[in-house]
């Protein structure tokens, strides 16, 4: 069944609630790894290493442009890369996509958005319209943000004091303050006392957020596929633990209804719907509410992974790629429209970092190439073309440029590059 409304947010949504849900399961025991597990941070909840240090640059963006998502002044679509108006002498060392805007992380600790504002999600103390050019997130004075992260209509920065700021779409308690009404401006999450955060990521209702010891993970908002994965299916307001059991993780991320997270020793756990195959486990289960192992191939490591609405790419310490959940667009990668219930392999190696939307992805090579493969109804591939398809393409990125990241957003339409002059 083929359905298309005006937005990838309203496509995604539709297209979840025909699918429908399986029936609930026991919470399952994750086995322990063995003592000696190594704890080095290795994978990030972008596809690269969580320490990595991406070269600031300026910004390329294509695809959907709606609602001014691409930041170039216009809400018109594009099929090639073009550039995002930052102000002069702003570098920006992050940027991710929610459904509908983008949110971009400077070098000096600041935070930018532009797009969709309809429930504050520009997080500058407006609500309503939407803005085509980069506007300053007020953040709280004297706070200097080093991640960021966008969900569907909400968005989420660490703080260099380890404490999640969240703004925006607050319907299903995304903003972890213990309430469910918006925020225009970034309010503090409510972690448990004590607790300091690594790492942060954004499905497009829920968040997690990863303890600087990797051992514990905190879930909170929308949780109908128990996506929060602590044994329920109730939304939460405030973070909640994720049953895990003696595991040490390095990365988190997270789709339309569904988790992810890889362990020091390169394996991925997965909780939440399975009705697309997201969990990797070859439908051994319909849903999960605690953690499972997804089925990796024999003797490969992830070092890190990034989820679009109902799809996961991993990228192996070797710098292949592993995907699978939907693939009705060709979104996975590997030559075929044919769903994957377990990680199999995209036509694509030699790969840096990744990146995952509705329901396209991106991948950026050690050579400095940009590939995209799956839908390119709006322009999302960057390659010239409205033409999507199973096998990587390159976007069109000026011979002039390096590309040092791209952004993601497992709700946009959306493509993103971080790029410097040659």
């Amino acid at each position: 069944m083929t359905l298309e409304t005006s937005k990838p947010r309203d496509r995604a949504l539709i297209w979840r609630l025909a699918a429908g849900t399986g029936a609930a399961v026991a919470a399952l025991a994750i086995p322990a790894l063995p003592a000696g597990a190594a704890t080095t941070p290795h994978g990030g909840a972008s596809a690269g290493p969580a320490g990595s240090v991406t070269t600031p640059g300026t910004l390329r963006g294509w695809g959907f442009n709606g609602d001014g998502e691409i930041g170039n002044g216009t809400t018109d679509n594009s099929d090639v890369p073009v550039k995002v108006k930052l102000a002069a002498g702003t570098k920006i060392t992050q940027v991710r996509q929610g459904c509908d805007f983008t949110v971009a992380l400077t070098s000096t600790g600041s935070v930018l958005t532009w797009g969709d504002d309809t429930v504050g999600q520009l997080g500058n103390g407006t609500t309503g319209g939407h803005s085509t050019v980069p506007v300053k997130v007020s953040l709280p004075s004297g706070t200097k943000a080093t991640q960021v992260r966008a969900g569907c209509h909400h968005a989420l920065a660490l703080t260099s004091t380890g404490r999640v700021l969240a703004w925006g779409d607050n319907s299903f308690g995304q903003l972890g303050d213990g309430l469910n009404t918006d925020s225009s401006v970034p309010v503090f999450v409510d972690m448990p006392q004590g607790v300091k955060v690594k790492v942060i990521t954004a499905g497009q209702f829920h968040n997690l957020a990863l303890s600087s010891n990797g051992t514990a993970v905190f879930a909170w908002g929308h949780n109908q596929d128990g996506q929060l994965g602590n044994g329920t299916f109730a939304d939460s307001n405030t973070p909640v633990l994720v049953t895990l059991g003696g595991v040490t993780l390095t990365g988190l991320t997270a789709t339309f209804g569904d988790s992810l997270a890889v362990t020091s020793q390169g394996q991925v756990l997965t909780w939440g719907d399975n009705a697309f195959g997201e969990l990797g486990d070859n439908l051994a289960l319909a849903r999960t509410t605690t953690p499972v192992f997804a089925q990796l191939p024999a003797g490969v490591k992830v070092v890190g992974a990034v989820g679009g609405s109902f799809h996961f790419l991993a990228r192996t310490d070797s710098g292949d790629v592993l995907a699978w959940g939907d693939n009705t667009f060709g979104q996975l990668g590997d030559g075929t429209f044919t769903q994957r219930n377990v990680p199999t392999f995209a036509d694509v190696s030699g790969v840096t970092t990744l990146g995952a939307g509705n329901r396209h992805s991106l991948a950026l090579t050690s050579q400095g190439q940009v590939l995209g493969w799956g839908q390119d109804s709006s322009g999302e591939l960057g390659d010239g073309t409205f033409v999507g398809g199973p096998t990587p393409v390159q976007a069109q990125i000026p011979a002039n440029l390096v590309v040092t990241a791209l952004g993601s957003g497992p709700g946009t339409g959306t493509g993103m590059a971080i790029v410097h002059k040659k």
